[in-house]
């Protein structure tokens, strides 16, 4: 089962990568994710030999025409509207959670609130065992903010260690600073959303109901 976190906990980054492709290559993960097959199938995830180190990515597995097109449509994508349509579905009979979000559109106001409300979701999802949502968060958010300075909370000892270790490189301070005001800007569209959030999307969000985060 693709939706289960226990299909994907067990696997590392290379390993999510390749069962995700393959999912999606076989069209199992929805026919949300049907536009998404012919892309899949031209891309082969691995350990690549990049100088004398291997790096992890992607790699075409056959010549690209120039004049190929592929498009994907918003469906396939996460966004707050494909999530919700996600999530519309899966409680299309529970009756509390449908109408909590149905909430949804008097509830986001500006792009901010979009974007701080599509994160509070994934997180929320990310926290069960069964998800429309787990294949894309175990392959593509897991250790994510591993790579995104902004995530970097300076107040932990991993968070510290991370941002002293740019501050040798080139460019490094500067980099610091941009995520810092960045980090400051996203915490204000949590604080602003999240009381109205929480009002709104109780079940939904696991703060009540028979699945308390």
């Amino acid at each position: 089962d693709f939706f289960l976190a226990t299909t994907w906990a067990p696997l590392n980054g290379v390993g999510r990568a390749e069962l995700y492709l393959a999912a999606v290559g076989a069209g199992k993960l929805g026919e949300d994710s049907y536009p998404l097959i012919p892309v899949a199938q031209l891309i082969k995830t691995g350990e690549f030999q990049y100088g004398k180190i291997l790096v992890r990515g992607a790699e075409a597995t056959a010549d690209i025409p120039p004049s190929d097109i592929c498009t994907i449509g918003e469906n396939a994508l996460i966004s707050l509207s494909s999530v919700v349509r996600k999530l519309s579905r899966k409680y299309t009979k529970d009756i509390t959670v449908s109408a909590e979000i149905n909430s949804i559109q008097d509830l986001v106001r500006t792009p901010a609130d979009e974007r701080a409300l599509l994160t509070l979701l994934i997180l929320r999802e990310g926290t069960r065992t069964s998800s429309p949502l787990i294949p894309y968060i175990m392959t593509f958010l897991l250790s994510a903010h591993e790579h995104i300075p902004s995530a970097w909370d300076h107040t932990s000892a991993d968070g510290a260690a991370r941002r002293a270790g740019l501050v040798n490189v080139d460019g490094g301070a500067a980099l610091i600073m941009a995520a810092d005001v960045l980090r400051k800007a996203i915490a204000k569209d949590y604080n602003e959303l999240a009381p109205r959030a929480i009002e709104k999307l109780p079940r939904l969000l696991g703060l009540t109901g028979p699945d308390i985060v």
